[in-house]
């Protein structure tokens, strides 16, 4: 029996070159947000990735961007109202950000900007699983902080992904990626992640729940759900 695969499409945004958003499109709740945020880049942020992921569901549904309405699950994570609707998860760092969107399975997106923090270390071996503390444990520095952003985006995603958010401890889950590009969960094998192409200095990963192969495709203006179920 062929399986069929899971396409995830991926949207990515930049302040830099995204043409401006028409702000209209949002909710008043999303405006009042938006209104509350004081840093102007983090302001700028918000407001594109919500106005993009308004446009992307409402291309993908048919429907007015407007119109997309949401509710929220025990703790906060966004969902389509609708029963029909796509699973979704956003993320940004820094002046990028990007949408993950696909119809088949759960799905969780996280992007993290490079950093030199002095706690990576402590913080690795304090609140990551055995296998992964000891994974990053005798590394270089250099080396230390490529792997621990390159794990906590795999991490992030995940918990994104299954609704519970930093809710859920981040050692009740292990993740390997001493294998190269063959990234596993090895406590939780109906699971796939996945890192994404991102500019240098930057890193990004999905989680999706989902035993099939996890095929990652730019998303396009004529990206619909009659196009995904289709292919």
């Amino acid at each position: 029996m062929i399986r069929s695969s899971c396409r995830v499409y991926i949207c990515h945004l930049d302040l830099d070159t995204d043409a401006p958003p028409d702000a209209n499109v949002l909710s008043q709740t999303e405006q009042r947000v938006a209104q509350k945020i004081k840093n102007a880049q983090t302001q700028a942020v918000y407001i594109l990735t919500h106005v993009r992921l308004r446009e992307m569901l409402g291309n993908w549904m048919n429907i007015d961007p407007a119109k997309v309405t949401f509710e929220t699950g025990w703790n906060g994570k966004p969902s389509v109202s609708n029963e029909a609707g796509p699973s979704f998860s956003i993320s940004h760092s820094g002046r990028r950000a990007a949408i993950a969107i696909t119809q088949t399975a759960p799905v969780g997106i996280d992007i993290e900007q490079e950093r030199d923090r002095k706690l990576d270390r402590k913080t690795a071996q304090r609140f990551f699983a055995p296998g992964e503390a000891a994974a990053l444990k005798p590394l270089s520095d250099i080396a230390h902080r490529s792997a621990f952003t390159r794990l906590w985006t795999l991490k992030e995603a995940f918990v994104k992904a299954t609704g519970e958010g930093m809710a859920r401890k981040l050692n009740s889950f292990e993740i390997d990626i001493t294998q190269g590009s063959a990234i596993r969960c090895t406590s939780h094998f109906d699971w796939s992640l996945n890192e994404i192409e991102m500019p240098q200095g930057y890193r990004g990963a999905i989680a999706v729940n989902t035993t099939n192969s996890v095929e990652i495709a730019p998303f396009s203006g004529s990206t619909s759900l009659e196009e995904y179920r289709v292919a």
